[in-house]
């Protein structure tokens, strides 16, 4: 029996080896990977499925853009650079607002970018550019050495509530308390009873998803108005305390 020329061979291995789209570029990867992020969460898809959907190997993925890790802190960061730097002519609340409901905006875009962003901090370039223009627009307002304090104060403050409720639509596997279980614990002993505030507030959350939206909206707003409420009153003190 007459043995398989080395041509032979090498043409039967070419055939067995997997071909993979190799001219891909790192926004193709990008692109895919923020479309994983939307529909399973920053940290809800694997490498597998970014492959399956590029049609290409780890080594290119790798080349293009890095690990895994650096896979999820490019999704983050390409969520939040929709978020503009506000005037520099704002006053620091209003920079602060302005930038803080454009935050809420980019990141409820991108489930799971929230959580990414409270555990990390400023790891990200563009989370870093934000973070320096805040720093500065708070310097100059006259919080000073509390500068820093005052700006984390408010980005966890909001931050905090987007990531709550990206726990609860991100499926994990685990069952996840929603509002309506909650009001259900509730009982309403009657109109009198302080509890019934809370469960009227809850009841919001529990409601059709549009009015859950807009209570979501209204309770964010209402937390980043009472945090910078918060800080004024210590801008004022600082000031006081200098005269």
């Amino acid at each position: 029996m007459t043995a398989p020329s080395p041509d032979k061979k090498s043409a039967a291995k070419s055939q067995r080896r997997r071909s993979y789209n190799t001219g891909i570029t790192a926004d193709a990867v990008l692109t895919v990977a923020l479309g994983l992020s939307r529909e399973h969460g920053v940290e809800g898809w694997s490498l597998r499925q970014l492959l399956s959907e590029l049609d290409t190997s780890f080594s290119v993925v790798y080349r293009l853009v890095g690990d895994r890790d650096a896979l999820s802190a490019a999704v983050v960061d390409s969520a939040v650079s929709a978020v503009n730097v506000p005037s520099a002519q704002e006053d620091w609340r209003q920079w602060l607002t302005h930038l803080l409901l454009q935050m809420r905006e980019a990141l409820i875009e991108c489930p799971g970018a929230a959580q990414w962003l409270l555990m990390n901090g400023v790891a990200t370039q563009r989370s870093r550019e934000l973070m320096e223009a805040g720093l500065a627009s708070l310097t100059a307002a006259g919080f000073g050495e509390e500068a820093a304090q005052a700006y984390t104060v408010a980005f966890t403050s909001t931050t905090t509530l987007i990531a709550m409720n990206d726990a609860r639509r991100i499926p994990s596997g685990q069952p996840s308390p929603d509002h309506s279980a909650m009001l259900e614990r509730l009982s309403n002993d009657g109109p009198s009873d302080p509890r019934s505030s809370m469960e009227t507030l809850i009841g919001k959350f529990a409601g059709p998803p549009d009015a859950a939206q807009a209570t979501r909206a209204e309770h964010y707003r209402y937390t980043l108005d009472r945090v910078l409420d918060g800080l004024e009153a210590r801008l004022d003190a600082i000031k006081e305390s200098q005269k």
